[in-house]
């Protein structure tokens, strides 16, 4: 088993991109105001067209712990988290997004966790998942040990959520182009090869609902892509070969049709969210029944992991840690 020696202070990584509008000022000021202070706020503008960067310019000249990277150009955020993760200073990597809330003791929790458990590779939180006004939806309940996550993750379900993690850095390991939508689920299959993985069973992070972000104006793609993901994990991991590429995600018309059902219902249903409870779990109900495709690959998750005890790469997968 792989011990980890923990560096003093910790990068955080936030990639922003037109985030003038978008709450960036209370994300700034959640993490410099963190009881944990020896760290750097690394913000990648990722070539932003309004006022982003002149802010954050203003931003630095208050608090020399943010640095500040700019793209000339939009590349995108995996391109952004891989040039952050080049020029990050310490061994820590903590992220958060544009509009994204830390909780004041969060880093400071984080990495005392892992201080005392040398043996993991990452940890993550629970969240508060609001509206983009910030009115509360739900507090995550995910599972919290090594073993349960691993079942999550095996069975394509992401339970760990980018913006409330911080991990330790991997030489060599990073944001994989191939995975776009689903980079996060690709990266933590890969991460949890080399350590253990953790939730704290607490919310540290308020994260902003986006109904025109990816996990819900591209759903289909993202469950196509999180589908060669697996596949890709999975061969590599029986066969010991080398990390190949993920296939381009190819969508039918039906699957168009529902993404676009899926994005028109959960935009509404976050809409109507406080002014109207019920009429939000109606939306909310609508965004599956109009995605069929969607609903069974959950049907599919819920049923795969009844038998998932008895199955022996699983059994494997669950060793990885130990064996790192």
């Amino acid at each position: 088993m792989t011990s980890f020696s923990l560096s003093a202070a910790v990068s955080i990584v936030l990639p922003v991109y037109n985030g003038e509008h978008k709450h960036l000022d209370e994300t700034i000021e959640s993490i410099l105001g963190q009881s944990y202070k020896d760290i750097e706020l690394l913000i990648v503008d990722d070539g932003s067209t309004d006022n982003t960067f002149n802010l954050l310019s203003a931003w630095h000249n208050k608090d020399k712990r943010i640095r500040v990277l700019k793209n000339e150009i939009n590349q995108g955020i995996i391109r952004s988290l891989n040039r952050a993760l080049d020029a990050a200073s310490f061994e820590l990597i903590a992220r958060i997004d544009c509009g994204e809330i830390a909780d004041s003791r969060r880093i400071e929790l984080q990495r005392r966790f892992l201080r005392e458990h040398p043996d993991h590779v990452l940890v993550s939180s629970q969240a508060d998942w609001t509206t983009m006004n910030g009115a509360k939806l739900f507090t995550t309940t995910f599972p919290c040990d090594d073993a349960d996550l691993r079942k999550k993750l095996f069975l394509k379900d992401n339970v760990i959520v980018h913006p409330a993690v911080m991990y330790r850095k991997i030489p060599g390991l990073y944001y994989r182009d191939d995975a776009a939508t689903a980079e996060d689920y690709d990266y933590w299959l890969r991460l949890s090869m080399h350590g253990k993985l953790a939730v704290l069973d607490e919310p540290l992070t308020k994260i902003r609902l986006d109904p025109d972000g990816t996990t819900y104006s591209k759903k289909m793609q993202q469950v196509r892509t999180v589908d060669l993901i697996h596949r890709a994990f999975l061969d590599q991991f029986n066969e010991r070969r080398m990390q190949r590429e993920i296939t381009e995600v190819k969508l039918t018309g039906l699957d168009i049709l529902q993404q676009r059902m899926f994005h028109f219902f959960t935009q509404r249903a976050i809409f109507t969210y406080p002014r109207s409870k019920i009429l939000y779990y109606v939306l909310k109900s609508l965004s599956g029944i109009t995605s069929p495709s969607y609903m069974m690959k959950l049907i599919q998750m819920k049923v795969r992991g009844l038998t998932l005890s008895r199955d022996p790469i699983f059994q494997r997968y669950l060793e990885a840690s130990k064996l790192s």
